[in-house]
């Protein structure tokens, strides 16, 4: 039996766990074994110790590389992923910051001031009242050449 069969597959993302199809056959310890089965036969759980301390090789494009044993592979890969999340983080909090300062940049362009309506306000009632009493004044003057003179 090879080493690398699939005991164990991981469905649903962890949520449930199922027997590889090669034990739902009717299996015994002799399938689990890598000789005959005797009392004390622990080479199996000896090479699955042994893993743990073995030094991984990972094979790129034709070259291997060795990159430490399992744990500290997973170190750093953890490491890794910290760092680039932690980036990430750090790339979006400068992202909200610079579309926060860019909105308010075009609230304060595009936004209404009190003061200045009210200042426009005041000199428009100011020409309003100025052209009434220009045509009140012509109003007058007509009113002179038309009903006192005729």
């Amino acid at each position: 039996m090879p080493l690398g069969l699939i005991i164990f597959s991981l469905a649903f993302l962890l949520v449930s766990m199922t027997v590889g199809p090669y034990f739902l056959r009717k299996a015994t310890i002799k399938d689990i074994s890598l000789e005959s089965v005797n009392m004390g036969n622990n080479k199996i759980i000896s090479l699955i110790s042994d893993l743990r301390d073995s030094k991984i090789k990972v094979d790129i494009g034709g070259i291997t590389y060795e990159v430490g044993t399992f744990e500290e592979y997973t170190k750093e890969i953890t490491t890794e992923l910290a760092m680039e999340s932690a980036n990430a983080t750090q790339k979006n909090d400068s992202q909200q910051l610079l579309t926060t300062s860019v909105n308010n940049r075009r609230i304060s362009i595009s936004g209404v001031s009190i003061d200045e309506e009210m200042t426009n306000m005041i000199q428009f009632q100011h020409a309003y009242s100025a052209a009434a009493s220009m045509i009140k004044k012509i109003d007058e003057n007509l009113d002179i050449l038309i009903n006192r003179l005729g």
